[in-house]
């Protein structure tokens, strides 16, 4: 890599959407995480869609407060958390959608969320972005 390729991969890392993005992609690993470990505590306690639900409100619950303080590096607003409901309404639709067809298309109930999450998270990252910065 010569000196100014050098300094303009320098200068993209830089850049607020790449930091953004980066900074998002750790809370929503976080937020994930949070998510599938209850899940899969309670997923023999609960029925499959239940303990989904409640794995998905602690996720949120971490993901709203470390997406204003780290993410986008905003304050906690009434006009972000309502906007961040509604793009996580939408997104636990979607969630719930893809868990019930993938389970019924025989992935086992602890692998299903994992696919659901490689469709879901980039759609997240949209709407959130669009949330957070209109």
């Amino acid at each position: 890599m010569n000196v100014g390729s050098r300094e303009k991969f320098i200068a993209v890392l830089r850049s607020r959407a790449v930091g953004e993005a980066l900074r998002f992609v750790v809370v929503g690993v976080l937020s994930t995480a949070i998510h599938y470990g209850i899940y899969c505590l309670l997923l023999g306690l609960l029925s499959l869609n239940v303990a989904y639900s409640v794995g998905f409100v602690a996720g949120f619950a971490f993901n709203y407060v470390a997406t204003n303080l780290f993410t986008f590096r905003t304050l906690p607003s009434w006009r972000n958390l309502l906007g961040l409901m509604g793009v996580q309404g939408v997104n636990y639709l979607i969630h719930l959608l893809l868990l019930n067809v993938f389970v019924a298309m025989g992935l086992p109930e602890h692998v299903a969320p994992l696919a659901v999450y490689a469709i879901a998270i980039p759609v997240t990252f949209v709407l959130a972005r669009w949330v957070f910065r209109t």
